[in-house]
């Protein structure tokens, strides 16, 4: 399953992608269609982050990049869930966490960990 994160205070993935134009969104659904069916591992790719035991990784195009985590369950079934898209160097905020659009660390224990919290329970 593909799914993308949605929550009333800290944003859309769905949106954030759509602001990065068609043919960002076009390569990063097809990236993640090969992740999710398994042509491109997820356990051969470097965890971009960790929110207890869920990882995150980071696909980049230029200076445009998505945050995904992968699961899977007790049958082996994966979901693939689009967590944040982002353009480096465009400054973004989401519920009371903003980003500079510079500082990763910032990205991680703000944004990011404040999705994970709300989606990953």
């Amino acid at each position: 399953m593909l799914v993308s994160f949605e929550d009333p205070q800290l944003g859309d993935v769905a949106d954030e992608l759509e602001q990065l134009g068609h043919n960002f969104a076009c390569e990063v659904l097809l990236y993640l269609q090969k992740v999710h069916c398994g042509s491109v591992d997820s356990r051969d790719l470097s965890p971009f982050y960790t929110y207890r035991g869920v990882e995150m990784f980071q696909a980049l195009s230029a200076n445009k990049f998505v945050i995904f985590a992968v699961e899977f369950d007790e049958m082996g079934d994966v979901t693939v869930t689009l967590m944040l898209a982002a353009e480096h160097g465009v400054r973004m905020s989401a519920g009371g966490s903003s980003w500079n659009g510079n500082d990763y660390s910032v990205l991680k224990t703000g944004i990011l960990n404040a999705r994970a919290s709300v989606w990953f329970v």
